[in-house]
Order: structure tokens, then sequence, then C-alpha cells
């Protein structure tokens, strides 16, 4: 956290992911058009990390008339201290770098979300658990088939910005998708699906699946591990379980249980007398993803 002092305020601003609790939730909703226009082309980098900088201080700039040069000033020094919403690639021999919305969340932000009732705000409750408690326990009651089913709308509306599917995935994860509800509040959920897979993605247990390693440093990681529901029919044919029994495994089972067929593939070829960078080869791994496993056959 940065401590900002204004005259008779002062605030604490989150410097990284982790530190973007449930109370920041309606900043993390403030930001998410943002991430959107920058992603589309809509606005510049220097208009993305102004506008974060205010969804973080909670100005509605909108709604003031006029901004001296003092507080724009504030602003852009605020402005110059962030980095954890994007990821910037190491400079080319041109001296570009590359910029990409970069997303980590451990948790869901909106497990609540107000929308306009006729006399008053509702709410509608997420129908699903995922995220880390206060307490540091990992929830998560999504199964392999509903990331299946959500890494395919996260990766149309990704290629498309398509508004029936932002409507489809708030329906998935809330159960309906009440009239009156803004566009922010849909939007933010896909960033946070999107945070929180890429979150799985950082995870150890999980390095085999998702290789972070890129062509060169200025590819900017992707923004999430998207996909298609291939690895629950690959699970069902190895002999799992049923096409049924797969799909209703909880989502860290079933990762776990992918991870393990990548260690089992590793050792048959090692068997074959396979070289560790063939192996690697074939299997789309790093020579040094595919090392520790050798010497620990089962």
């Amino acid at each position: 956290m940065i401590t900002v002092k204004f005259k008779k305020t002062t605030m604490a601003i989150p410097t990284r992911w982790e530190e973007l609790s449930e109370k920041f939730a309606s900043a993390f909703v403030a930001m998410c058009p943002w991430f959107e226009h920058f992603e589309t082309g809509q606005c510049s980098f220097a208009d993305l990390k102004t506008g974060i900088t205010l969804a973080l201080l909670g100005v509605d700039i909108s709604r003031l008339k006029e901004v001296s040069d003092t507080a724009s000033e504030n602003i852009f020094r605020i402005s110059e201290l962030l980095s954890f919403p994007f990821e910037e690639s190491a400079p080319d021999e041109s001296g570009t770098r590359v910029v990409a919305i970069h997303i980590t969340l451990p948790r869901n932000l909106q497990p609540k979300v107000i929308y306009p009732g006729i006399l008053t705000r509702k709410t509608v409750d997420c129908v699903h658990n995922f995220g880390i408690t206060s307490g540091g326990v990992v929830q998560c009651d999504i199964t392999a088939e509903l990331y299946a089913d959500t890494l395919e709308l996260l990766d149309i509306y990704t290629s498309t910005r398509d508004t029936d599917t932002l409507d489809m995935l708030f329906s998935k994860y809330y159960g309906r998708l009440p009239r009156g509800l803004s566009r922010e509040s849909k939007l933010a959920l896909y960033y946070n699906l999107r945070g929180y897979f890429d979150w799985i993605r950082t995870l150890p247990d999980y390095n085999l699946l998702f290789n972070r390693s890129r062509v060169s440093e200025q590819e900017p990681r992707q923004p999430a591990p998207l996909g298609t529901s291939s690895g629950i029919y690959t699970l069902s044919k190895a002999g799992y379980g049923t096409l049924e029994e797969i799909k209703a495994l909880p989502l860290f089972e079933y990762l776990g249980v992918m991870v393990q067929i990548v260690v089992d593939n590793i050792h048959e070829l090692a068997a074959l007398q396979v070289k560790p960078s063939e192996i690697a080869e074939k299997l789309g791994l790093s020579v040094e993803q595919v090392f520790p496993y050798l010497n620990n056959e089962k």
C-alpha cells in the first residue's frame, strides 16, 4: 500500500493485486471500463493510468466542475507509482515496450452485486464460491465443466466484446441477469474471472499446465489461460471416469489430474531414453520444467 495525504484525508492505495480486498470492490468495478478502453484501443497508456488512479481514489471526475493544476499534478504523480494493473515488456531494439493488462486476483471481489430496484437498491448473490478467505483458506466450488465453459466465454468476449456473451457469463455465476444491472458490474466479473484463472496459473502446483515462458521478453503474457473442454474428454478417454464424472470434478482436483498426466508422459518418454530437451519439445515445456521429474519416476 502507498499512503496518500490530502488536506483532511489520508488514503491507502493498493500497489499489488493481493492488496485489493472486497473493500476495494467499487474501485475495481470503476477500473474495468478503463481496462477495456485500453485493450480495445480507445485510450492511451497515460489515460489508463489516470483512470485507474481516479478509480482507486474514488473520484468521478465527470462530476467535478473543474480540476485544479495542483490536483492534476497529484493525480499524475500517484499514477506514476502504480504498476500492478498492467505489465510492461522489456524494450526491444528500437526501445519500444509492449503494455498489457495483467490481472492476478486470488478472490471474488463481488460476492454480492448491487443493482437499482423500483424503490430501493437490490442485490444479487454470486452462486459460486471462489477465492481465498481472510484466514488464507482457498475455497472454490467451480467444477471442471464450469471452468471449461467459462474459459470459452472469456475467450469469445475477449475476441468480440459481445454484450450477449457478457450476459451469459454473468448468468452462469449469479444465476440470473437482473434488469437494470450496470454493464460495469458485468464487465467486472469478466476481468475478475480472468484475474482469478490467471492467479491459478501462477501457482507452482500447476506449472506444468500453464507454461509461463515466452518466445521473447518483448512478448507480454497472455491475459488468462484460455482453452476448450478437450481436457475433460481426454481424462474420460484415459479412464479417469465417465464424461459426467469428469465434468463434476472440483476445479483443483481436475487440474491436479491433468498435471499427473503430464508427469506420467515425462516418465514414459524418459523410460524410452528420450533426451530432456526432446521431452520438453514434445510436451511443449521448458527443459527446466522437465528436469525435476526425471529423477523421481514412480
